[in-house]
């Protein structure tokens, strides 16, 4: 009967811990694609902000201080 039970007791300990280990796997896969979204939010607004900041600088002597393409 001794055995029984400590067979049972290291069941229930096996199952316990692989519940415990997935409830972490699946916690730490949560919490990575929030960084991802926080990250990709980051730059779509970072690139939203000020396009026309970005465009180079040109001096044709007309009085024209953005370059245009044609």
């Amino acid at each position: 009967m001794y055995i029984r039970f400590m067979g049972s007791a290291l069941v229930v300990i096996g199952l316990y811990g692989v519940l415990w280990g997935k409830d972490r796997e699946v916690s730490e896969k949560e919490e990575e694609r929030e960084k991802v979204k926080q990250q990709n939010h980051k730059v779509k607004s970072e690139s939203n902000e000020d396009i026309e900041s970005r465009l180079p600088v040109a001096s044709s002597g007309n009085g024209s201080t953005r370059s245009t393409s044609p």
